[in-house]
């Protein structure tokens, strides 16, 4: 099931982006610049604890560096990057109106096999997977930086992106089981208490357990970021705080993860109504 189900998102997310590809990318430099106009706070806020605040900032400001305007421009960093993230979420939204649009009119059964359910799971499904794309690309990023430092953690970045890929399918796999549909009832009577009412309990806690486990991978990432960070650079004076930083950034945006895959799982059967009424007769060409 998971192999197919990859092929299948693989396939309509292609032609998400190939609908839109100028908001996609778009949104995820936008989101992007969030991430980094935050990161970007939290180095000047610490420099400023430290003693230390850009030259070029304090000329233009004219304070000393003990003033406290320097942890309020820190603060509308913030508030700042939020703008990013506002105008990012935009572009994706006017990237699934038009791929909601492209589904229309390029699906002859929709009336039969698709419903406005479907299309709402498509667009949640899609903007999950477009906000997992920076925190990605930040990972690579860090993990490229940590490959150039000490290139034996190629060895240790491998093997930690083969069990991250284990555990999201599997992930997945186990939202989608608790996701199955159950024989609805209209009486509620018969509601309270049935498989469909516990279900729906079930569902409703699966985000909790679902975030416990991949805040305990992110936790254990962090310490071991922040030790070997910690012993690489404990002569190198301040590249420890911003190495360990952006570390501790990067593996904190592994909480996205925890909402593609509930989603992933939870949308499963929209998705497959979509790509066989829209794509499969495509890819079959």
């Amino acid at each position: 099931m998971p192999n197919l189900y990859k092929s299948k998102l693989t396939t309509v997310l292609v032609r998400f982006v190939k609908t839109a590809p100028l908001l996609v990318f778009a949104s995820i430099g936008f989101r992007l610049l969030f991430i980094l106009l935050q990161v970007a706070s939290i180095w000047f806020v610490f420099g400023w604890i430290g003693g230390s605040v850009n030259p070029f900032i304090m000329k233009l400001v004219g304070m000393p560096v003990g003033s406290y305007v320097y942890p309020c421009i820190g603060a509308l960093g913030f508030i700042g990057s939020t703008f990013f993230l506002l105008i990012g979420k935009i572009c994706s939204l006017k990237a699934t109106f038009k791929f909601e649009n492209y589904i229309v009119k390029n699906n002859i059964n929709m009336k039969s096999s698709v419903t406005k359910g479907d299309l709402k799971n498509l667009v949640k499904l899609m903007i999950s997977v477009i906000d997992v794309m920076v925190p990605i690309s930040l990972i690579v990023a860090v993990s490229a930086l940590w490959v150039f430092i000490t290139p034996y953690m190629l060895i240790l970045i491998f093997l930690m992106l083969c069990l991250g890929i284990w555990l999201i399918r599997k992930g997945v796999g186990f939202s989608a089981k608790r996701y199955k549909t159950t024989p609805t009832r209209k009486n509620i009577d018969s509601y309270v208490g049935s498989d469909e009412h516990i279900g729906f309990y079930k569902m409703l806690l699966l985000p909790n357990y679902i975030m416990l486990a991949s805040m305990s991978i992110i936790a254990v990432a962090i310490v071991s970021s922040l030790i070997a960070t910690k012993i690489y650079f404990s002569s190198y004076g301040e590249q420890i705080g911003y190495m360990a930083i952006l570390t501790g950034v990067a593996f904190l945006q592994m909480r996205s993860f925890s909402t593609i895959i509930v989603r992933a799982g939870a949308y499963n059967k929209s998705l497959s109504l979509i790509y066989n009424a829209v794509f499969s007769k495509k890819v079959s060409k």
